[in-house]
């Protein structure tokens, strides 16, 4: 299946390609502009027409999208890194619209994480070719989303722990280990998983398909794993956040309580 999607890009490469850029050259920054605010004016339309339907977007979930969607924007300028061919690690930028989607579902999370992508591409004007642009932005960040099919997983459940000790401070941090590890939703942990990963193959297969050159002498397929491997270093702080926010009790009351 791979490998079709593969060769289903490699053939719209040229077509699409002579379309934009007629001389084969690299899209302008013109062109890259319009893209961009393209994708951002086409989520806003999706948006105000999802808005319509008010049992499923409420003016809740609308502005909470908005504050999600404006600290991910806000956290992705402050670049612990950059890497040459576009990418960077951020302190864990993707967070917010995680945890938006997480709580509000998937639809709105896709939604979100589509505004997020044009976003993102406005931040750096630099597009090879117009299928690079669709799968390391709208597709790539749309992705996001999925973290909230993460919701459906069961939360942790565990058996009240038993005075055992006459150690009063063993017995309070087992009370309090318990009160905010009991009901943890481990979902969520999966769900940032499971979007990067999706994430990281976009990435992936956009840079054996458009950055082949970047390779040299390498194997196109181990450079573009490597290269995009910066992925993870993302999942990893969005994990390490994410994972301690929820582990305290006050903090998921606070951020359950404006859930669907």
């Amino acid at each position: 299946m791979l490998a079709a999607g593969m060769d289903l890009i490699i053939s719209l490469r040229t077509p699409l390609g002579a379309f934009f850029m007629p001389e084969g050259e690299i899209m302008s920054e013109t062109t890259n502009l319009i893209i961009a605010i393209a994708t951002i004016v086409a989520a806003l339309a999706l948006f105000v027409f999802a808005c319509f339907d008010k049992k499923r977007f409420s003016t809740r979930a609308i502005a909470y999208g908005a504050i999600c969607l404006a600290v991910s924007f806000g956290l992705s300028y402050l670049r612990i890194f950059r890497m040459p061919q576009g990418g960077s690690i951020t302190p864990a930028s993707m967070l917010p619209v995680m945890i938006y989607a997480y709580l509000f579902g998937p639809k709105k999370g896709v939604l979100i994480g589509l505004a997020y992508a044009g976003l993102q591409s406005i931040q750096d004007l630099f597009f090879v070719h117009p299928l690079q642009y669709v799968l390391d932005y709208p597709v790539a960040f749309m992705l996001i989303g999925l973290v909230g099919f993460a919701k459906y997983i069961p939360n942790i459940r565990l058996a009240a722990p038993q005075k055992v000790s006459k150690n009063l401070s063993l017995e309070k941090l087992k009370q309090s280990l318990y009160r905010n590890l009991n009901d943890y939703p481990i979902g969520f942990i999966v769900g940032i998983v499971v979007a990067c990963l999706f994430r990281f193959l976009c990435h992936t297969v956009a840079g054996v398909v458009f950055f082949a050159e970047y390779a040299g002498e390498q194997n196109v397929w181990a450079y573009s794993l490597a290269y995009n491997s910066f992925v993870w270093v993302e999942c990893a702080l969005c994990i390490a956040a994410g994972g301690l926010l929820f582990a305290n009790k006050s903090a998921r009351k606070f951020l359950f309580r404006f859930e669907n």
